[in-house]
């Protein structure tokens, strides 16, 4: 991922990598996750770097379509060229190193959600559309954000079983678009997956009014609970010494883009690398939403842990 340090227009939050991101990069990764993303229409809130959102697209290797965004325009920019260094263009598609996929950046500031509608950051023009899979890490870091969140991730998803919509403006003819796109057609509803830190009041307060319901500031109503499933994973990531990217330019094109995360696997790989030197370990909690009540047979492995009244009540909160 990209960031411009000397740039006076960066920094900001979407400038850091945080470990609910390296969780999220971590289960996209799953074996379970690569088989439900397949022929899947993917939209990733808050992207930031792009990080999550990018090995989502890249995962099971037949992903139909993935958006990253973000609020910022310059973020944006840098997620777009991001792409372009790990990826290359073939017609209408793009082809990672993995397979294909439409995979693209887009503005939404869903912080003061007001329609929600996606925005491109070369025309500005808004476009409405619905996607299988709402992804997110680190985004419920807030109160205040909760509400906006759950008003623009609703919007987004599919609602119904069947084949996602598209934009109202995408008319692709291209043949394998249209296989992928078809392929969906046995899709249920939209699932929505919030990664984020255990620890956050904010986390809980997320899953809590998506499962039980919730004071809506906007209407002055309560709300009832989403209609489907809620659950939310509990995990603790093991966090070692950050060490410095040595990769060279000539690494980095050998492995077209990737050479840090290969040496990197290789480096956990050794017998040097010891998992109980760990500098510190981080509680992260993953919301799990489906709008028709089916994702616990596709996403919930054996060994995972499914959190408790009691699990919240116990856990030590931060901010």
């Amino acid at each position: 991922p990209l960031y411009d340090e000397d740039d006076e227009e960066g920094g900001g939050l979407s400038s850091y990598l945080c470990p609910s991101g390296i969780v999220g990069s971590i289960l996209f990764t799953s074996p379970l996750y690569r088989s439900f993303f397949q022929h899947k229409r993917i939209l990733e809130l808050g992207s930031g770097l792009g990080l999550s959102g990018m090995v989502a697209s890249a995962a099971s290797g037949n992903v139909a379509k993935c958006v990253l965004t973000d609020r910022d325009e310059y973020t944006v920019r840098l997620l777009n060229d991001t792409i372009l260094r790990n990826t290359k263009k073939h017609e209408k598609s793009t082809i990672t190193p993995w397979g294909k996929c439409d995979l693209s950046a887009s503005i939404i500031d869903w912080r003061d959600f007001s329609g929600g509608a996606l925005r491109d950051v070369e025309t500005a023009s808004p476009t409405h559309q619905s996607f299988d899979v709402v992804l997110g890490t680190d985004v419920a870091y807030y109160h205040h954000l909760i509400r906006p969140l759950m008003d623009v991730s609703r919007y987004h998803l599919k609602q119904k079983s069947g084949t996602s919509s598209s934009d109202s403006n995408d008319n692709n003819n291209d043949s394998d678009e249209k296989n992928r796109v078809d392929a969906t057609s046995e899709c249920g509803a939209g699932v929505l997956c919030i990664v984020g830190q255990a620890n956050r009041a904010s986390q809980w307060d997320l899953y809590n009014n998506i499962q039980s319901g919730s004071y809506n500031q906007i209407t002055d109503e309560h709300e009832g609970p989403w209609d489907g499933s809620t659950c939310l994973l509990l995990y603790d990531l093991a966090v070692g010494l950050w060490e410095e990217d040595t990769a060279s330019n000539e690494e980095e094109d050998k492995y077209n883009g990737l050479g840090t995360m290969i040496k990197r696997q290789k480096q956990a790989s050794s017998p040097e690398w010891n998992p109980k030197k760990m500098e510190k370990i981080v509680p992260i909690a993953t919301l799990l939403h489906s709008m028709d009540g089916k994702i616990h047979n596709s996403l919930i492995g054996p060994y995972d842990k499914i959190a408790t009244k009691e699990d919240e009540k116990n856990q030590m909160m931060s901010f």
